[in-house]
């Protein structure tokens, strides 16, 4: 059997590329991955988000609990999300958690206060038809990514600048390590201002999503009334 000398001594180039970029995702999932779970984490800390149960003694939010419970049987939810309240003069909800299993939708106290039932049941339909589309989740990878993608632009041009510090000996050499750090900043700069336009773009298509969804599954005159009573408290 005769081999030639390129087939035993000489890898194929697209090989070698095929590894590194099956490296890069591999850091980049893993990276997105941890994001995911420390943000959902985070978000809940932060907003001290206080649970609620079908057996909680205020009215306000037992009906809250019926109505989240109601919508995630029409939407087809394996499992109901949690649902919570946290102190805010701002009317707003979100969805998050790790899937559709492990989810939490988050109200705050000022919706409930202002806001009718019938405008809650929107918001409620809204932030479940974000769930069942697996927006909370696909988002947050999204900013993930994007930020690895940073940290990988970051980190080894940090490497290098701090090596052409460690061994500068004139002007010259100082200078280039001034420029890749002013070189570091402006693809930084880049990545971000591109990554978040398309994260921008795309949330704001779920978001018409969402409200398509929550007509489907509410009577379409609710999310009328839910805007117009938004509006209003602008």
């Amino acid at each position: 059997m005769n081999l030639q000398k390129d087939e035993v001594l000489v890898s194929s180039p697209w090989k070698k590329w095929g590894l590194y970029l099956a490296c890069l995702g591999g850091i980049l999932v893993s990276y997105a991955l941890i994001y995911l779970l420390i943000a959902a984490f985070l978000s809940e800390k932060t907003h001290k988000i206080q649970p609620i149960s079908s057996e909680s003694t205020d009215q306000k939010h037992f009906l809250l609990t019926q109505i989240v419970s109601k919508i995630s049987k029409q939407a087809g939810l394996e499992v109901e999300p949690k649902v919570g309240i946290y102190q805010s003069e701002n009317m707003n909800a979100f969805a998050m958690g790790m899937s559709k299993k492990n989810s939490l939708i988050a109200f705050s106290s000022s919706l409930l206060q202002k806001m009718d039932d019938k405008s809650i049941e929107a918001v409620a339909a809204h932030e479940i038809s974000h769930i069942a589309n697996g927006d909370m989740v696909t988002m947050c990878l999204i900013h993930a990514l994007i930020n690895g993608l940073v940290l990988l632009v970051k980190i080894p041009l940090a490497v290098i600048k701090f090596f052409v510090l460690l061994i500068a000996t004139d002007r010259a050499e100082f200078t280039f390590a001034w420029l890749i750090g002013i070189v570091s900043r402006i693809i930084q700069a880049t990545v971000l201002f591109l990554g978040n336009l398309l994260a921008k773009a795309f949330s704001r298509k779920r978001e018409y999503k969402a409200d398509l969804g929550a007509a489907f599954l509410v009577n379409p005159e609710s999310m009328i009334h839910r805007s117009e009573e938004h509006t209003s408290e602008l």
